[in-house]
């Protein structure tokens, strides 16, 4: 419902594994296309449950993979999803301030 303020947390899990992930990023794209009528998007934060530390490939991150699926397929729909709408640690840093920011 569009008239409503409140929002709508969800928490996402990516996994480990090629193939688990390439299952997740077809799960999130999937997501992404149900009807925006059923979906306010603006109403939605998404929020890691997990975040995979210290990985040297962006690709292996899992804030890349669900802007990769989900987030890409809501722009190919024309929807705009802000950034500050996900939520991830910023795993530039240290584990102990990504941590401490992220709570």
């Amino acid at each position: 419902q569009k008239s409503s303020s409140s929002k709508f947390l969800l928490g996402l899990s990516p996994t480990n594994g090629q193939a688990r992930r390439n299952r997740a990023k077809e799960v999130y794209s999937a997501i992404a296309e149900w009807n925006e009528q059923e979906i306010d998007w603006g109403r939605v934060l998404i929020i890691l449950l997990d975040e995979r530390y210290g990985y040297e490939n962006d690709d292996d991150c899992n804030a890349t993979l669900v802007r990769s699926s989900l987030v890409k397929t809501l722009q190919k729909r024309g929807i705009h999803f802000p950034e500050e709408q996900l939520i991830a640690p910023d795993t530039s840093q240290g584990w102990k301030e990504a941590a401490a920011e992220y709570q």
